[in-house]
């Protein structure tokens, strides 16, 4: 690589690394550190000329003629408002893996000067001690995708928790599905999926699955009245199992909460002052659990065998007080 061309991209990474809005360099500057960084001489016309050539790529400088004071990268790849936003997020992902939270974040920050990277090291952050303990599902991302775009299925070993809190395989034998869809829901990612075993989807936690492996024979094509994303919404808490459709009484403070979980399209009925009734969709477990979560706000109206469900575990649990 010639001179000039290194001497390029060592002053695209000083404008990078040491430059932002309240970074403001001289050329001057930008020269030392260039020759500091690579012990490359740049004079003041092939700084100026670099900067051309940048522009032309469409990388925006902002110099002394737009702002007064010297020369700073004015636009980059990500705001720090959203590398904020999406290292929050992944942060606060219990489905990442510590380690690869600490990779993704440190490549996102990476982004940004080194000032704005310091001010993110700086902030507070309580360990998340949620997070799984799997480290393959960056790799398990990977291989899904490929295996959709290919129609392959996938070998598997699915994890669960053990007394000891670690995860281990739920069963000795690999499972065998048709990866359909990867979505995201109720806080976590998950794999839609058919079996030639049996009709309809089914779905995986992409946390709890490790050693994916894809197959060679082809999936077939889905059916047309196969919807995922019927399939998705209807899965309350992504508990499985047959849909149920039950009216339930909520206290109006939960309103949000409802809207939330269901969506804000879902009909709102009115009830006595404080109170509202609405018709859900929903797998049987899931309604129960949701009830259970709210058990001051919500009553079950219909149907009577899941009112008389929930009454049997509410007396369960008053047996075992005792």
């Amino acid at each position: 690589m010639t001179g000039k061309k290194a001497g390029l991209l060592v002053l695209l990474e000083v404008l990078r690394e040491e430059t932002d809005e309240k970074h403001v360099l001289t050329c001057r500057e930008i020269l030392d550190l260039v020759k500091k960084r690579s012990g490359i001489s740049l004079n003041r016309r092939t700084f100026y000329s670099s900067l051309v050539l940048l522009e032309e790529h469409g990388i925006e400088v902002s110099k002394p003629s737009d702002n007064g004071k010297g020369y700073y990268l004015l636009r980059r790849e990500f705001e720090m408002s959203e590398v904020l936003m999406l290292c929050n997020a992944i942060h606060a992902s219990n489905f990442i893996s510590s380690a690869s939270s600490n990779d993704l974040i440190r490549k996102l920050l990476a982004s940004q000067s080194r000032y704005e990277r310091q001010s993110f090291s700086d902030a507070v952050y309580l360990p998340n001690r949620k997070k799984t303990e799997n480290q393959e599902l960056l790799l398990n991302i990977e291989v899904l995708s490929e295996s959709i775009q290919k129609r392959l299925p996938v070998s598997f070993t699915y994890l669960t928790y053990n007394r000891k809190g670690r995860l281990v395989a739920r069963r000795k034998e690999p499972y065998i599905t048709e990866p359909r869809y990867i979505v995201y829901n109720d806080g976590r990612g998950y794999m839609i999926c058919t079996s030639p075993n049996h009709p309809g989807f089914s779905h995986y936690r992409l946390d709890r699955m490790k050693k994916v492996v894809l197959m060679d024979e082809k999936t077939a094509p889905l059916g047309t009245d196969m919807d995922p994303y019927s399939y998705t919404k209807s899965k309350l808490f992504m508990f499985a199992g047959d849909n149920i459709t039950a009216e339930l009484k909520c206290s109006e403070k939960i309103l949000s909460q409802m809207l939330d979980i269901f969506g804000p399209g879902t009909e709102i009925l009115d009830d006595e002052e404080g109170f509202f009734r609405m018709h859900v969709e929903a797998p049987e477990q899931g309604i129960l659990w949701l009830v259970q979560e709210y058990l001051d706000s919500i009553t079950i109206l219909s149907p009577q065998s899941l009112k008389e469900k929930h009454r049997q575990i509410l007396l369960d649990a008053l047996k075992r007080m005792e």
